[in-house]
C-alpha cells in the first residue's frame, strides 16, 4: 500500500498503542523498556509486509486488528466513532474482510475500491485523514441517483452483472447499490426514496445473489459501483432527480400540463394522442424509470393509452420526442426548480 511517512508512522504507533495498552514515556516507561521494544518491532513487522493481505495475516499471528479491537473495529457504529482511526489499519482491516461482509456491508464500506473505509456520518469529527482524496467522499445525495440507472452506464457493467436478470431489475439495483454505497441507511428508506416499489426487493435480491455466486464477478460488480459512485461526485447530474420523482407523483399535475401542451400546438396531433397517453410516455423518461414501478395511480392503467404509445413508438423515428420537450419545458415553468434538460446521461 502506498501512503505517507505520516500515515504509516501513525499506524505504527497505533499498533505499539495495542500492545503496551497504556500511556507510556521513554523517560519514566510505564511498561519496561524491553516490552515497549518488543512491541515496536512487532508494529515495524507488519507494517513492512508487501501488501495489506500479508499485513493483516502478519497481524494476526501477534493478535492484533481482531474485529473488535478499537484500532479498526469491524463494527458497532458507536466504536468506531468513539476514537480516530489510523486509515491505513481501517483500509487493511477491511480489505481482509470485504468477501465474508453482507452485501450492505460491502456496499456501506465501499469494498469495491482498493482503500475501502467507514461512512463517513460513522466517523469521528476529527478522523479526516484520507489516503487519498476520494476516499474521504459521502454518500451521493438521492438527488443525483435516478430510479433505473442510466442503460448507457451497462456498458461497462461486467457481463455477469448485464446478464443477471430482466433490464429493469439490473439497473434498479445499480441504482440501489449506489444509493446504499458509503451509506448507513436502511434499504428500505433508500428504495423508497429512489422510488422503488416493495415488490422490487425480491428481484434485486435474487440478481445481486445471482451474481454473487462466483466471487470475482461480484469483485468486479462492486468496483464498477464503486467507479459510478466517484464519477458521479466528480460530474454530477444536472437534474435533481428525487425533485423528479416528487412532481411525477402528481399525477393530476401532470395531465394538466399534458392538456395545455397539446391545447396550445397548432401544428398536427399524431392520431390518438392526448393527455394520459402523452403523461404516460412522459413519465419514465422524466423520471428515468420504469412504468412497471410507478406507483398507483400514477399514472393510471389504461390500454387504449398503451395501444396508441405502442404504434406511435413503433413508427421508427420517436413521433414523440418534440411533444416529451414541450411538456417538460411546461412543468419548469410551473415549477421553476425543476429546470433540467429532459434526459441525461453520464458522458
Amino acid at each position: 500500500m502506498d501512503v505517507t511517512p505520516t500515515r504509516a508512522i501513525e499506524a505504527v504507533l497505533d499498533l505499539i498503542h495495542a500492545q503496551v495498552a497504556a500511556r507510556f514515556y521513554l523517560t519514566s516507561p510505564s511498561e519496561p523498556v524491553a516490552r515497549l521494544v518488543e512491541a515496536m518491532t512487532i508494529a515495524a513487522d507488519i507494517a513492512t509486509q508487501p501488501n495489506p493481505t500479508a499485513a493483516h495475516e502478519r497481524a494476526q499471528l501477534y493478535g492484533l486488528l481482531q474485529p473488535h479491537d478499537p484500532q479498526a473495529p469491524l463494527g458497532p457504529t458507536s466504536a468506531i466513532r468513539t476514537r480516530p482511526h489510523s486509515r491505513v489499519l481501517e483500509t487493511i482491516t477491511l480489505l481482509a474482510h470485504a468477501d465474508r461482509f453482507s452485501i450492505d456491508v460491502q456496499l456501506k464500506y465501499r469494498t469495491g475500491s482498493d482503500l475501502p473505509c467507514y461512512p463517513a456520518q460513522q466517523r469521528h469529527p476529527r478522523d479526516t485523514n484520507h489516503l487519498r482524496a476520494d476516499q474521504g467522499l459521502p454518500e451521493l445525495p438521492m438527488s443525483a441517483i435516478p430510479t433505473l440507472l442510466w442503460p448507457g452506464l451497462l456498458n461497462d457493467a461486467p457481463a455477469a452483472a448485464r446478464e443477471g436478470g430482466d433490464l429493469v431489475t439490473v439497473r434498479a439495483a445499480a441504482s440501489l447499490a449506489l444509493a446504499k454505497t458509503a451509506s448507513s441507511r436502511q434499504w428500505r428508506l433508500l428504495a423508497t426514496d429512489l422510488g422503488l416499489p416493495a415488490a422490487a426487493a425480491s428481484p434485486i435480491r435474487r440478481h445481486w445473489h445471482t451474481v454473487r455466486c462466483d466471487r470475482d464477478d461480484w469483485r468486479a460488480y462492486l468496483a464498477w459501483i464503486e467507479r459510478v459512485f466517484v464519477r458521479l461526485h466528480h460530474e454530477p447530474p444536472p437534474i435533481d432527480y428525487q425533485l423528479r420523482r416528487a412532481v411525477a407523483a402528481d399525477h393530476a399535475f401532470l395531465t394538466r400540463c399534458a392538456r395545455n401542451v397539446l391545447s396550445q400546438h397548432s401544428g398536427a396531433t399524431p392520431d390518438g394522442l392526448g393527455p394520459t397517453a402523452l403523461v404516460r410516455a412522459f413519465w419514465p423518461v422524466y423520471t428515468e424509470s420504469d412504468l412497471t414501478l410507478a406507483a398507483a395511480p400514477t399514472p393510471p392503467p389504461d390500454p387504449k393509452a398503451t395501444r396508441i404509445l405502442r404504434r406511435l413508438q413503433a413508427a421508427g423515428a420517436d413521433p414523440l420526442h418534440s411533444w416529451l420537450e414541450q411538456l417538460n419545458a411546461c412543468v419548469a415553468a410551473n415549477l421553476p426548480a425543476a429546470v433540467g434538460p429532459l434526459t441525461w446521461e453520464p458522458p
